[in-house]
């Protein structure tokens, strides 16, 4: 190993960033350079991402890292140049630190679900839309598991499936009415960010709000548009789950109707 490589892997371990010339095409990708368990709690560790870019640029690139008992994905917040190399840390789970992988999500298969591993890649899909109908929200989460944190995806896009930049909302999630995860001031640059919950105690459905605080760079609210304060909230029901629930409420309202009008009585 080169001694500018090392330096990197020593300076991202204090928790600074500096990036450095690509040393071979053979580093392009994610990789775990270094491990630290000093200021972690027993069980978990910090390990040092390097995040490698070949002749082309990595936008926002999503990183996949694994250990023996979670998955998670991390979406580094900027560019990596071309032929060069940044670094970024994450705590992960962990009673095995040779276990820890990291990888780009875009050069990745599709993540096997297992009862040790968490899967972020074949997550519940809901969806919900703002009021004007311009904001599209799909929130996906992992099952949730008792003893173990639930990985939130929160993606935003138009009415033609394209991500929208740069939204500000505030996210509450809560299990059996006690908050496992709530972030005001969420920011995301390109549309799609993750989040985690601390760990469940139950195997119970998640219930996520979110609330659009509006479209522009943080910091200049001024300049914000789009919905304002507006909820979107996903209310999940253990029995039939929160697609379920939506469609029953309106399944329901539509017998309702229909029995008034036709003068049908309608029992449970």
């Amino acid at each position: 190993m080169n001694l500018a490589l090392l330096a990197v892997i020593t300076i991202i371990a204090s928790g600074l960033i500096i990036s450095v010339p690509l040393a071979s095409s053979e580093t392009v990708g994610a990789h775990v350079s270094k491990v630290l368990t000093d200021h972690t709690e027993p069980g978990y560790a910090s390990a040092a991402i390097l995040i490698c870019a070949g002749n082309d640029p990595l936008s926002y690139p999503e990183i996949i890292v694994s250990s023996e008992q979670e998955t998670k994905i991390v979406v580094y917040e900027g560019d990596v140049p071309a032929n060069t190399c940044l670094g970024e840390t994450v705590t992960i789970k962990t009673n095995n630190l040779s276990s820890i992988t990291a990888s780009l999500a875009t050069s990745s298969g599709p993540i096997m679900l297992d009862e040790p591993t968490r899967d972020v890649t074949g997550m519940n899909v809901l969806k919900g839309m703002s009021s004007d109908g311009k904001i599209m929200l799909e929130v996906s989460s992992s099952a949730p598991i008792s003893g173990s944190t639930s990985q939130i995806k929160v993606d935003f896009v138009d009415v033609l499936g394209n991500s929208i930049q740069h939204v500000n909302y505030d996210i509450t999630v809560t299990q059996n009415d006690e908050i496992v995860l709530e972030e005001s001031n969420a920011h995301t640059h390109i549309g799609v960010k993750y989040h985690e919950t601390d760990v469940l105690k139950s195997n119970s459905p998640l219930d996520v709000k979110i609330t659009l605080l509006g479209l522009g760079l943080p910091g200049e609210q001024v300049t914000w548009e789009g919905p304002r304060g507006e909820i979107v909230q996903f209310i999940a029901v253990p029995e039939f789950g929160t697609i379920v629930l939506l469609v029953l409420v309106a399944t329901i309202s539509m017998v309702v109707i229909v029995g008034a009008r036709s003068k049908v009585s309608v029992y449970p």
